[in-house]
């Protein structure tokens, strides 16, 4: 298992070439996002792995997303 494309960075937005989001913390800075902006800023995002069940799948899906929550 090879994690050679894995990045990591100090601020959510300081990402480039997003293919997917995951979350997998509750911290608070994650809570609300603003899925309009995300899409705008990773058009090549198409996915959010949503690992806490914190997002209401209705509002990621409005910003053109497919939403999988785990462990639903």
């Amino acid at each position: 298992f090879a994690l050679d494309n894995l990045h990591l960075i100090d601020s959510k937005f300081d990402a480039e070439h997003v293919d997917a989001i995951m979350l997998l913390t509750e911290w608070n800075e994650f809570r609300n996002v603003d899925w309009d902006y995300v899409t705008k800023k990773y058009p090549e995002c198409k996915a959010v792995f949503d690992g806490r069940n914190l997002y209401d799948r209705k509002t990621v899906e409005h910003a053109e997303l497919k939403y999988f929550g785990i462990g639903k």
